[in-house]
């Protein structure tokens, strides 16, 4: 039977709502650069094109054109602003979005004063004009709530002055500023929606991906920056690899069905163990069926960062998370640990259309011969305990004690005579030896003898 804890799902649900509120955030900064450039681009073209049209629609154009330069002089100023502070200095937000909406915003005070002088002639056109300038530039924006309430306050402000200011025209500017008032609220309904939506790509994507994987391909929302923020670097890692043992017996014994429940079981808690100890997520994770397989990495490519986030959750899967996934399987759950450190080509890899993140270096085949060479010390061990065996590499284990992630008196010393691993090296050896169930050492020496006569759940 499968034991689900209520507690640790509250609180891993919890933690993804508070990444998810998170990525609208990421998305406006990473974002608002290409929309101050878009929309100033558009304010410039729109002008002109309405500037060529003016004679079409007003008998007296020269009231309305030659104004239409002020908006195109704001964009090119906003554009230059934005390319010579990208240079030099950072803007914070608030500045960024003022050079969005600044250009817009002249234009609505711009339709005012268009509203405010037209002729009863021209009036209708400009009224309408008023209006699709109002929408437009509220909703256009919708995505950016401080740049949206930057221009949405002052446009407001100046249709409800004009209403002061021109009694005669009282109600074409009442009907400017419910326009802008629709169109705000109609805006934060969109920008609601559109909030709820990362969040929900979010979530998605890290049910089949890891955390910052899924955080950078939701925010980014592009292959050209995909592409470079995955682009594979020789860069310092760790990786870890981790397998049951007896996997053949127990896939068939057990239904495929209730196989997959089990996986579910064990490595939602493993990414959650993950994302505790690497809240930024620097780590790429995967499995198949039994195994496990961790890379480790820093985006400063610290290596004893690198090497202090993976033995801290090496130790704790070899240990405590062993201690809480065991009563959880009717089958004697058991799994062993290779860990190796080494620099090698980290990214997206792979041929066309089957590409993945990973990695093309000599120690992530050492860690997994490791893993492998653990099973053979389980098979030969005297020792009475159930807890995972871990051998990591000998630059990893003298860390380690070094740094008292691992107490020496904790890790044995070991050689290993194998075609694939160095027989000059000492290797070493990590085995958590208090038993896994308290109070219960009888079962736990009994669950240990014999897999095939334990019952299966089907």
């Amino acid at each position: 039977m499968i034991k689900l804890s209520v507690a640790e799902a509250q609180t891993q649900e919890t933690n993804a709502a508070l990444d998810s509120k998170n990525v609208s955030k990421d998305w406006v900064t990473h974002h608002i650069a290409s929309y101050i450039k878009n929309l100033n681009l558009f304010v410039i073209g729109a002008m002109v094109v309405c500037a060529i049209f003016d004679p079409l629609f007003f008998n007296g154009p020269e009231l309305y054109t030659p104004y239409r330069f002020i908006p195109i002089g704001f964009s090119f100023l906003a554009l230059i602003a934005y390319d010579y502070q990208r240079k030099k200095y950072r803007l914070n937000i608030l500045g960024l979005s003022t050079l969005l909406v600044g250009s817009t915003t002249v234009v609505n005070f711009l339709y005012h004063y268009y509203l405010a002088q037209s002729p009863g002639a021209d009036r209708f056109t400009v009224v309408f004009g008023n209006l699709l300038v109002s929408v437009l530039s509220v909703i256009v924006v919708h995505r950016f709530a401080m740049a949206q309430a930057l221009m949405f306050l002052p446009a407001l402000t100046s249709s409800i002055i004009h209403q002061l200011l021109f009694p005669e025209l009282k109600n074409d500017f009442l009907l400017v500023s419910i326009s802008l008032v629709i169109a705000y609220f109609l805006s934060w309904f969109l920008r609601k929606e559109f909030k709820k939506s990362l969040s929900i790509q979010f979530r998605n994507l890290n049910n089949m991906i890891p955390k910052r994987e899924a955080y950078l391909i939701t925010v980014l929302d592009s292959q050209k920056a995909w592409n470079k923020v995955f682009r594979p670097e020789l860069r310092n890692s760790v990786c870890l690899c981790a397998d049951w043992r007896g996997y053949q017996r127990i896939a068939k014994q057990v239904k495929p069905e209730v196989l997959s429940k089990y996986f579910e079981v064990f490595y939602e808690p493993a990414i959650a163990l993950l994302e505790k100890i690497d809240p930024e997520g620097t780590y790429y994770a995967n499995w198949v069926a039994d195994e496990f397989f961790v890379i480790f990495y820093d985006k400063d490519d610290d290596a004893e960062a690198i090497k202090t986030r993976a033995l801290q959750f090496a130790k704790a899967f070899a240990s405590t998370f062993y201690v809480h996934m065991k009563p959880l399987f009717d089958f004697d759950l058991r799994y062993d640990i290779g860990l190796s450190f080494g620099r090698g080509l980290l990214g997206m890899q792979g041929p066309r259309g089957l590409k993945r993140t990973t990695i093309s270096a000599e120690h992530a085949g050492t860690a997994k011969r490791l893993q492998t060479e653990a099973k053979e010390l389980r098979l030969t061990s005297s020792e009475a305990s159930d807890f995972p065996i871990m051998i990591m590499d000998q630059e990893l284990g003298e860390f380690a004690v070094e740094s008292e992630l691992f107490q020496s008196t904790e890790v044995r010393f070991t050689t290993l005579n194998h075609s694939d691993l160095n027989p000059d090296m000492t290797y070493f050896v990590y085995r958590h030896l208090d038993k896994p169930e308290e109070n219960s050492a009888e079962s736990s020496s009994a669950n240990a003898t014999n897999l095939d006569r334990r019952p299966l759940s089907n």
